[in-house]
């Protein structure tokens, strides 16, 4: 599948923390994917949602190993890139997270995370976790499923 038919009726994407650590810290086997994505999606200028506990979430482990160039990478792509927009958690996206939580038994932060997605009204909610593959609400991509030419 070419990038371009896969993302040919999205207009915008949220993406979980894991695509972003991929990305950000250069993990295979995923960070060339998610190259290419972030490439197609900027030349496109499709939106890319997240939350703030993205941010909260991939900036853990660089505060924890005191690793201040990995810190301002996420930074950077947090605060100065024109097609993240990263969400501030609301009432109303707590009480959907909460609604979801108990309809699918999910932790808090995916909770927080697919609702997020869903009232910023995101296309498709790209992740590696496998067990939000039953959410039904939003379309769930597994970025390990993805095949690009």
């Amino acid at each position: 599948m070419t990038i371009e038919s896969l993302f040919s009726d999205v207009h915008s994407v949220y993406v979980d923390t894991a695509p972003f650590i991929y990305y950000v810290e250069k993990r295979e086997p995923y960070f060339a994917k998610m190259l290419n994505i972030f490439k197609y999606i900027t030349q496109t200028n499709i939106p890319i949602y997240t939350s703030t506990l993205t941010l909260a979430e991939v900036l853990n482990k660089p505060f924890e190993q005191n690793n201040a160039k990995i810190v301002s990478t996420y930074r950077e792509l947090f605060y100065h890139t024109a097609d993240v927009n990263t969400i501030n958690i609301t009432t109303l996206i707590a009480e959907s997270a909460a609604r979801l939580r108990a309809s699918y038994n999910l932790k808090t932060p995916d909770a927080l995370h697919i609702s997020t997605a869903i009232e910023t009204k995101c296309d498709v909610f790209l992740t590696n976790d496998k067990v939000l593959q039953r959410i039904s609400e939003i379309t769930i991509w597994l970025l390990e499923d993805i095949a690009l030419d």
